[in-house]
């Protein structure tokens, strides 16, 4: 079973906090709202951040699944990692560990041309050699707290792909955000190479004639806003210790 969430629905502290990190003008309803409210409603006896994500985070993906996913990889196209490539990949640990994922996740390099970072059937970080090239170590580590977060709602992801509901992928590509904003911050990281590497990787595969579909995604706009709302939200949590 999946860890369920202990927490409060702290209604008059929510509309507060929403004032204070520029979430008031928001539409009701809108995924930036939804997403927002979602980790504004979560609390814990200490508020906490780590104790909260752990109390969301879902029991991973089981070895007879895994071993499943493993098979499934093409068999060709995988790449040995360059040293400099490698250098990068061992600095993601600590964001694994954070997360309890550092004996679940294999990491791979796969041949693509696109710049790539992307978990696969939660058992997998895939890197594409141009996005290892192009991403900064902060970066990489940023995204890969991003696609950790993905892990937590992986049935709601599944089923916004299969369902082809683009505002629930919208907000669910915000919480996997804030998940990576509430990880870097507790692991006393800068949040900004979030916004940069999203930026990267969306103008590198622009430039190379692949196109996302804009309306699965938030924009870039939408995605710096949420990330200064998390933090400003973070600060609060821990200005009530």
């Amino acid at each position: 079973m999946r860890a369920q969430i202990v927490g409060t629905v702290l209604s008059g502290w929510l509309v507060g906090c929403q004032q204070t990190v520029g979430g008031a003008d928001w539409q009701p309803g809108s995924p930036p709202d939804l997403a927002f409210r979602f980790f504004a409603s979560l609390s814990t006896r200490d508020l906490d951040t780590e104790a909260t994500l752990e109390l969301i985070r879902p029991l991973p993906i089981g070895v007879d699944d895994k071993r499943r996913v493993l098979a499934q990889l093409p068999a060709v196209g995988e790449l040995r990692p360059t040293d400099d490539e490698a250098a990068k990949l061992d600095g993601l640990q600590r964001i694994l560990i954070y997360h309890k994922r550092q004996d679940v996740f294999d990491i791979k390099v796969i041949d693509l041309p696109q710049a790539v970072v992307v978990l696969h059937d939660r058992a997998v970080l895939l890197f594409s050699r141009p996005a290892l090239a192009l991403l900064s170590p902060p970066e990489l580590q940023a995204l890969v707290a991003h696609e950790a977060g993905h892990d937590y709602f992986w049935p709601e992801y599944i089923a916004s792909r299969d369902g082809e509901d683009a505002r629930a992928r919208q907000e669910l590509e915000l919480r996997s955000d804030a998940i990576a904003v509430l990880t870097l911050l507790d692991l006393g990281l800068d949040p900004d190479p979030l916004i940069s590497a999203l930026r990267k990787l969306t103008l590198f595969n622009e430039r190379l004639g692949t196109r996302a579909n804009h309306q699965r995604y938030p924009t870039m706009e939408e995605r710096a806003r949420f990330v200064r709302a998390i933090i400003g939200l973070h600060s609060r949590l821990r200005g009530r210790h």
